[in-house]
């Protein structure tokens, strides 16, 4: 006979698989079997799709934290960008902080003041610590500094030229990315109970009345997604849409320095 301690234990532990189920970070594959673990425990535990819901009423908070940097600088706006398309699929709200430092750096550079739910800043957090890598990476791979070269031209002039087409890069790989991750993000929600579904819609109004009471003045700035050089754009979209595959972001070493 299982105690009431084991069957709340089992409850927490199919919260936690629906939770990576949902994540956009998950592949289609990696939600797949998240949720088909979910579904076993469900019913070896007689686990009711209430009893979850109300399991994750009791610890679910809103938090706001620093969960990234966006360094000062000629990318500093494309960057920002990637910064809020996250907020889409993490059903969390994004402020600039002013300057400080990044401890991973030791330069001045702008913070990502995150509010969401724990989770979510958390996986909001690890996303974009990814992205950062795989766009910086990609960027310094032969076949994009060649493209970049011939459609920039190979000299010393043209310097600016190549910070205008690194830009669109990013822009174009910031809108790919967000749309692969949003695709997974509906496609993982199909698998999840009503009652769980349920509770997932309502996570970004409960952020966004949070957000307004921290932050009542708060207007909202214009992102730059990089202008001109459709080539640029066209190629960074291809590897956005790719992100967490094989392949992407194996540069050797960062283009953005």
């Amino acid at each position: 006979m299982h105690t009431d301690t084991e069957r709340k234990k089992y409850v927490e532990k199919v919260r936690a698989l629906l939770a990576k189920a949902t994540d956009p970070g998950a592949t289609e594959a990696e939600a797949e079997a998240f949720t088909k673990k979910a579904q076993d425990l469900m019913e070896k535990w007689v686990i009711q799709d209430a009893e979850l819901a109300a399991a994750g009423k009791g610890d679910r908070r809103i938090v706001t934290e620093v969960a990234g940097f966006v360094p000062n600088g000629v990318y500093g706006g494309s960057l920002s960008t990637m910064a809020v398309y996250l907020d889409e699929v993490y059903d969390t709200f994004t402020v600039m902080t002013r300057d400080r430092i990044d401890p991973d750096t030791g330069k001045r550079a702008k913070g990502l003041l995150v509010t969401g739910f724990s989770d979510d800043v958390e996986n909001y957090r690890l996303m974009w610590a990814s992205l950062r890598v795989q766009v910086d990476q990609r960027m310094a791979s032969p076949e994009v500094v060649a493209q970049m070269k011939a459609e920039t031209g190979g000299g010393v002039e043209s310097g600016g030229y190549r910070i205008r087409w690194k830009n669109a890069y990013i822009g174009g790989f910031s809108l790919g990315a967000w749309k692969t991750l949003l695709e997974r993000k509906h496609v993982a929600r199909e698998y999840v109970p009503t009652s769980t579904a349920l509770v997932l819609v309502g996570k970004k109004d409960q952020v966004d009345a949070a957000v307004k009471e921290q932050f009542p003045n708060l207007r909202t700035s214009r992102t730059q997604n990089g202008g001109g050089f459709h080539g640029a754009k066209a190629q960074g979209y291809s590897d956005g849409k790719k992100v967490g595959q094989a392949g992407v972001g194996s540069g050797t070493k960062g283009a953005l320095r």
